[in-house]
């Protein structure tokens, strides 16, 4: 794998310079799991990109599973700030599942620096991961229907949100189609496509 060839990844506008040589290994990092899954890169990749050496890298994690659960813990911690801010925020439930599926679409179109699309990458690869790694995805995933599952259920309750059904297994649904709906439009490469799911999605639990 280190002599592979790998394109350049599109960089998004207005994301902060890094600090140190540790941040911008994770940043390099993040951003190579992103397009290409954490198969696909080597620390070779990621000492071309920074412009230092591969013993460099084993300095700050001393193997690539070792970098990828400092990078999960990073983006979990950072997504579940946000989405526990917007549960404990004001609003109907309807309002926070809106701004939880404008969270994901912006972490998604965002690409680079997304925690959606990072573990959406991992978990398409789950099956080859460490098992730190393959917990930590799981963790990510569990977390979010279950907060997903509280937030639907106090809708019914309220009568902001309509489904049938368990409130779980909704939620299941609910972020399954989400999580989908990235690997259908990574594919066609059609963006903008993702927008019009989510609409569809809310079409389908939100109450008129």
């Amino acid at each position: 794998m280190a002599g592979a060839v790998i394109k350049e990844f599109p960089r998004k506008s207005g994301k902060a310079a890094p600090k140190n040589v540790r941040e911008h290994i994770l940043q390099v990092a993040e951003e190579l799991i992103v397009q290409y899954g954490s198969n696909g890169f080597s620390y070779q990749h990621i000492a071309d990109r920074v412009g230092i050496r591969k013993a460099s890298i084993h300095h700050h994690f001393p193997t690539k599973n070792d970098l990828i659960l400092v990078l999960g813990q990073m983006k979990a911690d950072a997504f579940f700030a946000q989405m526990n801010s917007i549960m404990v925020g004001k609003g109907s439930a309807a309002e926070k599942l809106e701004l939880y599926f404008n969270l994901f679409e912006e972490n998604f179109i965002r690409g680079c620096g997304a925690s959606i699309s990072f573990f959406g990458m991992l978990g398409a690869e789950f099956g080859s991961q460490d098992d730190r790694v393959a917990t930590r995805v799981r963790l990510f995933f569990s977390e979010n229907i279950s907060r997903l599952t509280a937030l639907i259920e106090e809708g019914r309750k309220e009568g902001s949100l309509h489904f049938p059904g368990e409130p779980e297994l909704t939620a299941v649904a609910i972020f399954s189609m989400l999580e989908g709906a990235m690997i259908i439009v990574r594919a066609s490469g059609d963006w903008e496509r993702y927008g019009e799911i989510i609409a569809q999605v809310r079409r389908l639990i939100v109450s008129p």
